[in-house]
């Protein structure tokens, strides 16, 4: 997962570096919502589309320092992850304020035999630096929350690098270490 997170020191993984997972029983957020203020008042969370891609990529790259992925995979892995919103376990959200798009969140619901049932992968939260400590971020996660409860997931997890601290606010606990082996 990519954090774009001020403290996090936002950047892809190195291979073999190891994440903590962090998971969220029943969707449940565990803390209250974020107040809104002025400038959430005009944020506006709403399923990603085609026409975001290029802001999607773009907060991508300045989230990765990068070193996002080539623009012909992104492209083509992009329009497979629009495609799976419309048939799979997919939820692709956008942060739209006056249509700007300022961050987003991607997660993933599979079938868990351990976990008694779907659980949502929250895979990726980019939030643009212009942004962050805004609430922009709480947005998203809310969205993704509140879709896979809607879905019937029991649980939220997260790989969390550097923005450990920030899910574990949000009610996140840790229940695992996963690891990574790049294939590419």
């Amino acid at each position: 997962m990519v954090v774009g997170n001020d403290n996090a020191g936002s950047r892809a993984p190195r291979p073999g570096e190891r994440e903590r997972c962090l998971a969220h029983p029943d969707g449940a957020s565990g803390v209250p919502a974020p107040s809104l203020t002025e400038h959430n008042e005009r944020v506006r969370i709403r399923p990603a589309d085609v026409t975001d891609a290029v802001a999607v990529f773009t907060l991508l790259d300045q989230a990765t320092g990068g070193a996002a992925p080539r623009r012909s995979a992104f492209d083509h892995n992009y329009e497979q992850v629009i495609a799976a919103m419309t048939y799979d376990g997919t939820d692709f959200v956008v942060a739209d304020r006056d249509g700007e798009v300022i961050g987003y969140a991607l997660a993933a619901r599979v079938l868990s035999l351990s976990a008694n049932g779907p659980v949502s992968q929250l895979l990726e939260l980019v939030v643009g630096a212009a942004h962050r400590g805004r609430g922009v971020g709480a947005l998203l996660v809310d969205a993704i929350i509140r879709r896979a409860r809607n879905a019937g997931a029991v649980e939220v997890t997260v790989a969390a690098r550097g923005a450990r601290g920030y899910f574990e606010r949000r009610g996140f606990t840790e229940t695992a270490t996963c690891l990574t082996l790049p294939l590419l």
